[in-house]
């Protein structure tokens, strides 16, 4: 009796198993699949990010150099286009160092800002690059913790300054990004009792919100909290 009934289950649970084998066959491809793009995406991404720089820069003046005579070999003139773009970069550079560079920028963004399509173009590039220079210029502080949208729901943001309420109540003025464009958000003045302040960085915040919480820390840590030789480090 016994050895009938093991005859009956036997097919059955071979069933089991080869679907039990077919499940975590699928799961682990699955799971190398995912793997595999989060490596190979960011690198596709920066070949081509590099491959349009280099198109918009060598490439433009490639065809420049061509038409003058300057008496060079083919494989010397993509590096001699690369200096030219690096030298030009550098007086940009050396002209947004002083005043009266900082006058001609002016006035070159103020005649694009009159230009309807170009000015839209233009203000957005804008203030991706300031959101990243932004910690050169003291706008973001620190980074806080606050309660946002509505209590129990906690949001990630940059304490741009200090203000007094019309009650005595001193705030924290936080700016909380969007995501994953970190250029628009809200403004918020949190009472200094009410937001966290932690021990993160603005590029590790900044890193947070534009990848929408994959590249978040395993956990988050009170400024307070932090040990000495990691706020040295940081």
């Amino acid at each position: 009796m016994r050895e009938r009934k093991s005859a009956m289950t036997s097919p059955e649970n071979a069933r089991k198993s080869k679907r039990s084998f077919s499940a975590r066959l699928a799961r682990s491809t699955r799971t190398r699949m995912i793997s595999g793009l989060l490596v190979l995406v960011p690198l596709v991404v920066t070949y081509f990010v590099l491959q349009f720089l280099y198109k918009m820069s060598v490439g433009t003046l490639l065809p420049l150099l061509n038409k003058v005579d300057l008496q060079l070999p083919e494989y010397a003139k993509p590096p001699v286009a690369l200096l030219v773009v690096f030298v030009a970069i550098y007086v940009a550079g050396l002209l947004a160092g002083n005043y009266v560079g900082r006058k001609v920028i002016a006035l070159g963004e103020a005649i694009l800002r009159r230009i309807p399509v170009v000015k839209t173009v233009y203000s957005a590039s804008k203030q991706v690059v300031d959101t990243f220079s932004i910690k050169d210029k003291q706008g973001f502080k620190r980074v806080a913790l606050v309660e946002y949208p509505r209590p129990g729901i906690y949001a990630l943001g940059f304490v741009t300054g200090e203000i007094r309420l019309p009650d005595g109540r001193n705030c924290y003025i936080v700016f909380i990004p969007t995501s994953p464009n970190p250029t628009s958000g809200f403004l918020e003045a949190v009472p200094m009792s009410q937001a966290e302040l932690l021990d993160l960085s603005i590029e590790e915040t900044l890193r947070v919100v534009m990848s929408a919480g994959i590249l978040s820390p395993e956990s988050l840590v009170r400024a307070s909290d932090a040990s000495p030789e990691k706020t040295e480090t940081s």
